[in-house]
């Protein structure tokens, strides 16, 4: 019986696990475009939806060849995209990231020849400011 729970808490422990990300854009970027998660007051143009997906590989467990983090897609393909389309923001933001347990990436590391997929995607509403007319 002492066998059976001191190896479930052992599966527990590397089962769960809390991961924090966070990114704050500079100063220059927050100055151009508008970047939120909910709605605005402020008067805007509809551009229309937007989906961007960034997709990554990682061998060995912990090796990434293909990088898809939200890091990397808030600084560079969102960036890309919003000044594509001439927005002046990004409103409704949704983003989902595949992040995997520890226990999935050790399983990975004894299957070198297998690629853990990892992905990340971005939805919102691309805005650009209605003008106040003279």
């Amino acid at each position: 019986m002492k066998k059976i729970c001191c190896l479930g808490l052992l599966l527990a422990s590397l089962a769960g696990c809390t991961v924090k990300n966070a990114h704050i854009y500079p100063q220059h970027v927050r100055d151009k475009y508008l970047i939120t998660t909910g709605d605005i007051d402020q008067p805007y143009d509809s551009l229309g939806l937007i989906q961007v997906t960034k997709v990554g590989v990682t061998f060995f467990g912990f090796i990434d060849i293909l990088d898809a983090n939200l890091q990397g897609m808030f600084q560079e393909a969102l960036l890309i995209e919003l000044e594509k389309a001439g927005a002046d923001g990004i409103i409704n933001m949704h983003f989902h990231e595949v992040q995997h347990t520890t226990a999935t990436r050790i399983f990975f590391l004894f299957l070198p020849f297998i690629p853990l997929p990892n992905s990340v995607e971005v939805t919102g509403e691309l805005i650009k400011f209605k003008r106040a007319e003279s």
